[in-house]
């Protein structure tokens, strides 16, 4: 049985999921916020006034900016 022998050691850590997003980082009346985008657009719709539709959803970037954001949209 024939192998391919021993696996190449990693030279470099693997990237962590904050090495891969640019983040927008707002501040305002004591609140700080990071947070990044995604950007949803409908590839092959049927009806023509989809065909330009794009969806943006920001997500906390952080743990910090999510019990921030959960603060601020959480009724009082």
């Amino acid at each position: 049985m024939h192998g391919y022998g021993p696996l190449p050691r990693r030279l470099a850590p693997a990237s962590a999921a904050t090495d891969l997003l640019l983040t927008i980082h707002i501040k305002k009346r004591g609140i700080e916020l990071r947070l990044f985008t995604t950007i949803m657009t409908l590839g092959t719709p049927q009806d023509v006034t989809l065909q330009e539709l794009r969806l943006e959803t920001f997500f906390p970037a952080d743990e910090k900016s999510e019990q921030q954001w959960k603060r601020i949209v959480e009724p009082h």
